[in-house]
């Protein structure tokens, strides 16, 4: 039997970009656990390093593209953290973390619409989403209906107690209504199971 030329040509052409691929793919992972790794231990400057490599091999990269934003997050670094957010959504429209954090930095820059429409994305995939509840009592007191958006806040607060981002929040919102007093049992109550937190502390401070 002969051997067709042509034939043996594809064959090895299409063996060699699947073996390609497929080094590609391990390369990516490799990054991938390396910067996981390096951020549990502390050294996020050196994960960095490690995503960037996903990064030049794979820019719509969602899981680099988010831990990416983190990074830029901590570093107060909005604008850049926002870019990786949008990556994450392009390449996974039903990423609820990036969609909430997406709508707390639209909140923070006064762009209710944005921040709405993020909160009403994560709503219909995940109806009762503590988070996004939060999120849209703080919506409904910034379109000026404080006593409808403290009730979502409480109810998203009792329903998820353990979350520091709800209980900050909704102190938080107690504060800038007027209501102090209450914001400080709030946070002392979480305290009892924090006694060490930062965030709790700052915020029990602004109370008093």
């Amino acid at each position: 039997m002969r051997l067709n030329p042509c034939a043996l040509l594809m064959a090895l052409l299409l063996l060699a970009g699947l073996a390609g691929c497929q080094s590609s793919e391990e390369e990516i992972e490799a990054f991938l656990d390396s910067a996981r790794t390096l951020h549990d231990q502390g050294d996020d400057e050196k994960a960095i390093l490690q995503l960037r490599n996903v990064l030049q091999r794979d820019g719509a990269n969602a899981e680099a593209n988010f831990m990416m934003a983190e990074y830029y997050e901590g570093k107060r670094d909005w604008p850049r953290m926002l870019g990786h957010l949008e990556q994450v959504i392009k390449s996974d429209s039903g990423s609820i973390p990036a969609r909430l954090k997406i709508a707390r930095l639209m909140l923070m820059q006064n762009e209710l619409d944005s921040a709405a429409q993020q909160v009403a994305a994560v709503e219909a995939q995940e109806p009762g989403n503590t988070q996004a509840m939060m999120l849209r009592g703080v919506l409904v007191v910034r379109e000026g209906d404080q006593k409808g958006g403290l009730e979502l806040a409480k109810l998203a607060f009792l329903a998820d107690s353990s979350s520091i981002e709800i209980v900050g929040a909704y102190a938080s919102m107690l504060m800038a209504t007027g209501n102090a007093s209450e914001a400080a049992v709030v946070i002392l109550q979480a305290l009892e199971s924090r006694p060490d937190d930062k965030t709790l502390g700052v915020l029990l401070f602004q109370a008093y």
